[in-house]
């Protein structure tokens, strides 16, 4: 694994689990009375396209939850959803 891309796969994994596991906290209260929980699974790693092989959100979806409005948090799930969907369907039985 080349530098950069070990730097990448750590900084995913560094956002994923202060955004999963707290990081909003420190933020103050939420304004939002219901939370659009993330597809996070805690198996963070990147495919060629820069899309979590674990929950299936892009890199900008990743990097863009923290902040994201719920609206824009559904249509993260949404478009993470599409791309699992996508994914299972072209697996072959074996793999």
């Amino acid at each position: 694994m080349s530098s950069s891309a070990e730097h990448k796969a750590f900084l995913l994994l560094f956002f994923c689990v202060c955004l999963e596991y707290g990081a909003h906290n420190c933020r103050g209260a939420m304004n939002e009375k219901t939370v659009v929980t993330s597809p996070c699974i805690g198996h963070c790693k990147l495919d060629p396209q820069d899309v979590c092989e674990g929950c299936f959100r892009s890199i900008q979806g990743i990097l863009a939850w923290r902040d994201a409005s719920n609206d824009k948090r559904l249509e993260i799930n949404k478009q993470a959803l599409q791309r699992r969907k996508i994914f299972k369907a072209t697996q072959t039985p074996s793999q």
